[in-house]
């Protein structure tokens, strides 16, 4: 009930537990949750099947350790996330090799958001799937750049906080059909601006610069 209703996470379930006096392996916690689990296989591949056929969907990964038996040490696996505006799906892969992500992804034409990640390229290569991608790390990488460069990061920065400025008023008009043209009116300006600076910003810039790692 904890695990789906409140997304609370085994191991806090099971402290919970024996703080109320009922020790509880965790083996036995996770052979509760894996019944459930096959139970809600088919509302997934539902969704699953709904995301594929959709024109927009958004991808990322988190690592997280995983232990696996005979194994020293905790594995590094994955959890991906896909999702449009209606539903989501969370999948476990033990690596994020290109090949198990091009074979989920190959029935799927339409726009992908994602990170700027080499592993995604091979998606994009037949231009079935639209790259769209996510400013995020761009603008987490601007801000750490201005404890170095603290003028020419923040006009960077200028760059993609306007992008942003834009895309919420957008959402707060509720536009939809109308929305590549707001884009194109007022963020493809910025976005031809923001790569005029950076090719004029990159030379003098050192390699070790956090700025250029911002600018790249």
């Amino acid at each position: 009930m904890t695990k789906f209703s409140l997304l609370t996470p085994l191991d806090r379930t099971r402290r919970d537990l024996k703080e109320r006096g009922i020790p509880m392996a965790m083996g036995t916690l996770v052979s509760f949750i894996e019944p459930a689990a096959d139970l809600l296989a088919p509302i997934d591949a539902l969704h699953w099947k709904q995301l594929l056929a959709s024109a927009w969907m958004a991808t990322d990964s988190t690592g997280l350790k995983v232990l696996v038996p005979g194994l020293p040490a905790a594995h590094d696996g994955y959890l991906e996330l896909y999702r449009n505006l209606s539903c989501a799906v969370f999948q476990y892969e033990a690596s994020k090799a290109s090949e198990h992500l091009a074979g989920k992804l190959d029935a799927f034409c339409g726009t992908l958001t994602s990170d700027a990640e080499h592993r995604l390229n091979v998606l994009h290569e037949s231009g079935r799937i639209l790259e769209a991608g996510c400013n995020a790390h761009g603008v987490r990488k601007f801000e750490d750049a201005e404890a170095t460069q603290p003028t020419l990061a923040a006009e960077g920065h200028h760059f993609l906080s306007a992008m942003y400025l834009h895309e919420a008023e957008a959402q707060k008009l509720g536009l939809v059909g109308d929305l590549v043209e707001h884009r194109r009116r007022l963020i493809r300006p910025l976005s031809e601006q923001l790569k005029k600076w950076c090719a004029a910003v990159a030379p003098p810039l050192l390699p070790s610069e956090p700025l250029t790692t911002a600018v790249r």
